[in-house]
């Protein structure tokens, strides 16, 4: 796999990671109802980073399914699968370690 596709990713989850840090703090700090502007304004700030990585497509909603999409090579390759295809056919054998590892990167990711 491309360097260039993993440094991609990677700053990807870099942005996607800190705009969940800064809106777990907002729903802290803040009351329900003084969320709009500031939820706004972290979400656009992600959106800028994701485009900064590469990530361009005008519609947000598609820009993170690329995100994500892009990024299940790189995930399978860190759990020590050749690709994401070499993980699901894992899966598909019935290999429980497969199985799990798939839940657990899903869970984080998604």
């Amino acid at each position: 796999m491309p360097e260039a596709i993993e440094s991609r990713v990677e700053a990807a989850r870099a942005a996607v990671e800190r705009y969940r840090e800064a809106h777990a703090r907002l729903y802290k700090e803040r009351p329900a109802n003084e969320h709009g502007q500031a939820h706004q304004e972290i979400f656009d700030v992600m959106l800028k980073e994701l485009e900064a990585a590469g990530f361009t497509d005008p519609e947000h909603d598609k820009r993170l399914a690329a995100v994500w999409a892009e990024s299940g090579d790189v995930n399978a390759k860190e759990l020590g699968y050749k690709d994401a295809a070499d993980l699901r056919a894992a899966v598909e054998k019935g290999d429980t370690e497969a199985l799990n590892d798939l839940a657990a990167f899903e869970a984080k990711w998604k």
